[in-house]
Protein backbone atom coordinates (compact mmCIF):
# COMPACT_ATOMS: atom_id res chain seq x y z
CA UNK A 1 0.00 0.00 0.00
CA UNK A 2 1.34 3.28 -0.75
CA UNK A 3 0.65 5.97 1.59
CA UNK A 4 -0.56 9.53 0.82
CA UNK A 5 -0.85 13.16 2.11
CA UNK A 6 -3.63 15.18 2.65
CA UNK A 7 -3.31 15.97 -0.79
CA UNK A 8 -3.21 12.64 -2.48
CA UNK A 9 0.78 13.00 -3.25
CA UNK A 10 2.76 9.69 -2.75
CA UNK A 11 6.02 11.90 -2.68
CA UNK A 12 6.53 15.43 -1.16
CA UNK A 13 7.79 16.25 -4.80
CA UNK A 14 5.29 18.83 -5.23
CA UNK A 15 5.66 20.06 -1.75
CA UNK A 16 8.15 22.65 -2.23
CA UNK A 17 11.65 22.59 -0.92
CA UNK A 18 10.45 18.52 0.87
CA UNK A 19 11.18 17.21 -2.25
CA UNK A 20 13.50 14.42 -1.48
CA UNK A 21 10.89 13.06 1.22
CA UNK A 22 8.63 10.16 0.85
CA UNK A 23 4.97 11.10 2.49
CA UNK A 24 5.98 7.43 4.11
CA UNK A 25 9.05 9.31 5.73
CA UNK A 26 6.50 11.76 7.39
CA UNK A 27 4.53 8.90 9.22
CA UNK A 28 3.91 9.21 12.88
CA UNK A 29 2.64 6.31 13.74
CA UNK A 30 -0.55 7.99 14.59
CA UNK A 31 -3.55 6.78 13.63
CA UNK A 32 -5.21 10.30 14.59
CA UNK A 33 -3.10 12.52 12.33
CA UNK A 34 -3.04 13.31 8.84
CA UNK A 35 0.77 13.12 7.63
CA UNK A 36 1.52 15.40 5.06
CA UNK A 37 4.73 17.29 3.76
CA UNK A 38 5.29 20.91 4.16
CA UNK A 39 7.96 22.90 1.97
CA UNK A 40 11.01 21.61 4.84
CA UNK A 41 9.21 19.66 7.62
CA UNK A 42 6.40 17.04 7.70
CA UNK A 43 2.96 18.08 9.09
CA UNK A 44 0.51 16.16 11.25
CA UNK A 45 -2.75 18.19 11.59
CA UNK A 46 -5.29 16.10 13.39
CA UNK A 47 -7.79 13.80 11.88
CA UNK A 48 -11.63 14.75 12.64
CA UNK A 49 -12.94 13.68 15.72
CA UNK A 50 -14.58 10.22 16.10
CA UNK A 51 -12.84 8.90 12.97
CA UNK A 52 -12.02 5.12 13.56
CA UNK A 53 -8.40 4.46 14.67
CA UNK A 54 -9.04 0.59 15.83
CA UNK A 55 -11.95 -1.26 17.23
CA UNK A 56 -13.66 0.51 19.57
CA UNK A 57 -11.52 3.55 19.51
CA UNK A 58 -12.08 6.81 17.93
CA UNK A 59 -9.50 9.73 17.58
CA UNK A 60 -10.26 13.10 20.18
CA UNK A 61 -8.26 15.70 19.70
CA UNK A 62 -5.58 13.75 17.87
CA UNK A 63 -5.30 10.81 20.47
CA UNK A 64 -6.87 7.49 19.63
CA UNK A 65 -9.07 6.68 23.09
CA UNK A 66 -11.58 4.44 23.26
CA UNK A 67 -15.18 5.32 22.26
CA UNK A 68 -18.18 5.61 25.32
CA UNK A 69 -20.06 2.58 25.02
CA UNK A 70 -23.88 2.61 24.32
Amino acid sequence: MVRADLFGNASCVAAGDCVTKKVAACDDANACTLDSCGQDKCLYPNASDLTSCGTGKSCNSGTCTASAGP
